[in-house]
């Protein structure tokens, strides 16, 4: 049974991905990542990636992951009026009369 690893300010994971590397003889895990923490978003997204990527054994990652990390397919919504960079922008354009 593998050893459970909380990850705290985890960023985007370097430590769960070694914990997660790490194999016995039999090439079972002797960890497994239970919980990552991150208040990062970006951060955020990376571990959700990873943890996605590491419920498939070796060599049965599904081709939608690797096509959604090379970028294909992928079409990103138009931002809304008032948004810059997924923040709210407070700064009101006013038109000249």
């Amino acid at each position: 049974m593998a050893i459970p690893v909380i990850d705290l300010f985890a960023g985007p994971g370097g430590l769960g991905e070694g914990f997660s590397s790490l194999r016995d003889e039999g090439g079972k895990p002797l960890f497994r990542v239970r919980l990552s923490v991150e208040k990062d978003a970006h951060a955020h997204k990376t571990l959700e990636l990873r943890s996605f990527f590491r419920q498939f054994p070796d060599g049965e990652v599904p081709e939608e992951y690797y096509r959604y990390i090379r970028g294909e397919g992928i079409t990103s919504r138009p931002r809304s009026p008032g948004r810059k960079h997924g923040v709210l922008n407070s700064q009101k354009k006013t038109q000249k009369r």
